[in-house]
């Protein structure tokens, strides 16, 4: 509402103040009872109940508008992000959850795709893997020769800045030979790298059809909540961490932890159906 909008809605309310004020003088009068009176009574009533209507409409609609951009403010601010030069925290408001395991991982899985071009490598982009690994269960389903050259999996999706996990739910994903050698590409870029069980990701599917698997931390702290927030000099360290890994052409022949078959539902009625994956040669 700007100043000449409250000047009229304020020449309203003294007008149908100084009407009353009229009204009840007359009122009180024997103008009251002659003809002409009552119609001027009647025409003075009309006016205030015309003001009165203008003055009712003019507020509630400026309410609406103060609600509606109330509301636009609301949401904007929900999705507004800050970044702290000083520390290199990446944060939100406090309206919603940031998404920095999404964010981090595509970020670090594409910075290193930049800086590493002939890289012979696959990446995976999925969703709905909170809810299930839907997504990468639907992808391998439907694509079963991906994975048939890829030496190692890693995702990249786990909260903080050091955890390497080796096993998600309490089941082997790696060997110990190939979760050492990851560890020690972590702590030569100054990551003091723990080794850990993790829960629910994608690994948990991708373990089953690929001779290794990790699951690894992305950056981001206190997950899914309102407080989470990223340290983007934590992403590039762990940037630098996936870049050592996928040059270090030794992984590519380790050992599994275990063979590779798994029992893949290919829908639409049919069986079940087995799909070898063998040691592969030259991919990760």
């Amino acid at each position: 509402m700007n100043f000449e909008d409250l000047d009229y809605l304020a020449e309203l309310f003294e007008l149908k103040q100084n009407l009353e004020s009229l009204l009840s003088y007359m009122e009180s009068t024997d103008v009251a009872t002659a003809e002409q009176g009552k119609q001027c009574l009647e025409a003075i009533a009309q006016t205030i109940w015309d003001v009165d209507r203008d003055l009712h409409y003019s507020l509630y609609d400026e309410m609406d508008v103060l609600e509606e951009q109330e509301a636009e403010d609301k949401a904007e601010e929900a999705y507004t992000v800050t970044y702290n030069e000083a520390t290199g925290i990446i944060k939100g408001s406090g309206g919603r959850v940031l998404g920095g395991d999404d964010k981090c991982g595509i970020f670090i899985a594409l910075s290193v795709l930049e800086a590493l071009p002939k890289l012979p490598a696959k990446v995976l982009f999925t969703v709905e893997e909170e809810i299930g690994c839907i997504g990468v269960d639907k992808f391998v389903t439907t694509n079963l020769d991906f994975l048939d050259d890829v030496a190692y999996s890693i995702t990249i999706d786990r909260k903080g800045f050091t955890d390497l996990l080796y096993k998600q739910c309490g089941k082997r994903s790696c060997t110990w030979e190939f979760a050492g050698k990851l560890a020690y590409h972590g702590i030569r870029n100054g990551i003091p790298v723990t080794m850990n069980d993790g829960n629910v990701a994608d690994v948990i599917t991708l373990r089953d059809l690929v001779p290794n698997a990790v699951n690894m931390s992305a950056g981001y702290h206190d997950a899914h909540s309102e407080r989470e927030y990223v340290d983007y000099q934590e992403v590039e360290q762990i940037a630098l961490w996936v870049r050592d890994i996928l040059q270090d052409k030794s992984l590519l022949h380790l050992k599994g932890y275990k063979p590779y078959t798994k029992t893949i539902d290919l829908g639409k009625g049919k069986k079940n159906a087995k799909k070898e994956v063998k040691l592969p040669k030259a991919r990760a």
